[in-house]
């Protein structure tokens, strides 16, 4: 349950494509694990992370698999927390 190496190679082999956290409190947990170069996304609000993907149309998503309503595409388990990763794609609303 403290072992977060699963999550973050998740992280790290996404992470040219940018990185994004929603539902939580981020206190970079992964970053030195996954040894991130870039600094992860955090932002505050819905429409926030919306803006974030637009930016970032391959970036990857993480955090509680609540905070998002659609099902994340995988999960992962960290410290008491079922964390999902969501392509940036599930939060942009199609125009």
């Amino acid at each position: 349950g403290y072992d977060g190496r699963a999550i973050a190679a998740r992280l790290a082999a996404a992470e040219a494509g940018g990185l994004a956290v929603t539902g939580m409190r981020y206190n970079a947990e992964f970053n030195f694990a996954a040894r991130l170069t870039t600094p992860v996304a955090t932002p505050a609000d819905t429409a926030a992370l919306a803006d974030w993907a637009k930016a970032h149309p391959d970036g990857l998503i993480f955090g509680p698999v609540r905070a998002l309503p659609t099902p994340p595409e995988a999960t992962g388990y960290y410290n008491r927390t079922d964390f999902g990763f969501w392509p940036a794609s599930a939060v942009i609303s199609p125009e």
